[in-house]
């Protein structure tokens, strides 16, 4: 992904500033932090612990656990993209996203799933049960079916919409994706 390279270098006193032992990279836990710190265009939002691990691992190129600044940025631009969907779809500006509005945004990112399909994933990321999405249920969701499309799209060799998984190739995938 093609940053600008001011807008990149803007992020670095975000980043920087939890990034207490100078490594060069930050955690789950510092990156929980890091998005919701004054002067980050995601303030005022909430980023759990289970969704900023799993923006981590979509984001952490070389597996070490953690993101650099150069993954940081990525990851970072990939939020103001998803903060800007969402935001299109929270039509009555609620702060959440009703299950028609997660139908609407998942088919124009070319997830067309059954009906029944979307009333599971919806489900499963509506943590308080209040039958809508906050943001970083949304952002975990989406998470999800990125990194479960990440395990999918090898495996789909003609680009048919269908894969071949042994047993435990699909387990694999699956804990990938989910944990």
């Amino acid at each position: 992904m093609n940053i600008n390279y001011a807008a990149n270098e803007a992020l670095r006193p975000l980043f920087n500033a939890v990034d207490l032992d100078k490594s060069g990279k930050i955690t789950h836990n510092e990156l929980q932090k890091v998005l919701t710190m004054p002067g980050s265009e995601l303030q005022g939002g909430s980023f759990s612990e289970r969704c900023a691990k799993r923006l981590v691992k979509m984001f952490d190129r070389n597996g070490n656990g953690s993101v650099d600044f150069e993954e940081y940025s990525a990851l970072h631009q990939y939020l103001i993209q998803m903060k800007a969907g969402f935001e299109s779809v929270d039509t009555n500006k609620s702060g959440k996203v009703e299950f028609n509005e997660v139908t609407i945004t998942l088919s124009r990112v070319g997830f067309n799933f059954s009906p029944q399909i979307v009333q599971k994933l919806f489900k499963l990321f509506d943590f308080q049960n209040k039958g809508s999405l906050d943001f970083d249920g949304y952002i975990e969701l989406c998470a999800f079916l990125g990194l479960m499309r990440a395990q999918f799209i090898p495996r789909d060799a003609n680009y048919s919409g269908q894969a071949m998984f042994t047993w435990e190739q699909f387990i694999q995938a699956c804990m990938e994706a989910y944990m």
